[in-house]
């Protein structure tokens, strides 16, 4: 989404692309505090919006964004900590200011969903989980998920508005957007909230603002971890760098499907860049 031009933070040609990456901090001298803590450590970074991305073999990264690793955590783990784990860390600080005792969770067969449902059975948080193939839903209960509806089938809302009600899920956490969203909108009992916090779909959110911002009360927001972790106090942060570490563990790591050096993802990139279901394409510039 990023190189397609797709993506919340829009790039001009040229540029390095990569969100998340993980090294060891060469030089952080003007860092501060922080600075000292994280020098020579191997981190877990995000450079930002505004500077390059982390597909290279040196990288700049705000200081506040570099998060140190534990020993038992590989290279992989690594990424996963800030790029999905940390997120779902996040949501369920949403989940909890909610006071709600069910979620629906979109896009649930991706890493994202896989981590937050050993997060929220922790928790004793019901989870919705929704996906848009048989496979992933038998993906999804064979690791345990009870809930699972499969979305474009034509009764998938009724299924929906069921459950939710039966449940009292009145948040859904939506990494597909486009029509799906509407659908959350439709479905979830009144005085529900939606947050976006992807667009697998591509598609962008159209629906009739009157009839449901107002007329039932529904809420629509968005979620970005790096504005919520850039919102949090430094000792917040390394809590929670703390407990998404602790949730890739109770995880059993993180699903791996390709590893691929950097000339390897140029050739291969129309391949990889889809189905990720069965696990991340991890990016080695060095490899």
């Amino acid at each position: 989404m990023q190189i397609a031009g797709t993506y919340i933070q829009q790039r001009e040609l040229p540029f390095t692309p990569g969100l998340v990456g993980v090294g060891t901090v060469i030089d952080a001298r003007k860092g501060g505090l922080m600075g000292r803590w994280v020098a020579g450590k191997r981190v877990v970074f995000a450079p930002g919006p505004a500077l390059e991305g982390t597909w290279a073999q040196y990288a700049l990264a705000p200081v506040e964004f570099c998060l140190p690793l534990a020993k038992d955590l590989s290279d992989s783990d690594g990424v996963n900590l800030l790029a999905n784990a940390t997120t779902v860390i996040g949501l369920l600080d949403r989940a909890g200011k909610a006071k709600t005792r069910s979620v629906v969770m979109t896009g649930a067969a991706g890493e994202v969903g896989r981590l937050f449902n050993v997060a929220a059975r922790g928790r004793g948080l019901s989870v919705i989980n929704v996906v848009y193939r048989q496979d992933q839903a038998k993906l999804l209960r064979g690791a345990g998920a009870e809930h699972v509806l499969v979305g474009g089938m034509d009764d998938f809302r009724a299924q929906l508005s069921t459950l939710a009600g039966k449940l009292g899920a009145t948040v859904a956490f939506d990494a597909v957007a486009g029509d799906l969203t509407r659908d959350l909108l439709a479905a979830l009992p009144d005085g529900s909230e939606v947050v976006v916090f992807g667009r697998l779909s591509g598609q962008d959110v159209t629906f009739d603002g009157l009839a449901y911002l107002s007329g039932r009360h529904m809420e629509l927001s968005g979620f970005d971890v790096n504005l919520w972790l850039g919102s949090q106090s430094k000792f917040a942060v390394i809590s929670i760098a703390k407990k998404a570490a602790m949730l890739l563990r109770q995880g059993q790591g993180t699903r791996v499907q390709h590893r691929v050096s950097l000339s390897d993802l140029a050739i291969r990139f129309d391949d990889l860049q889809h189905d990720q279901t069965a696990g991340k394409t991890i990016v080695f510039p060095n490899g």
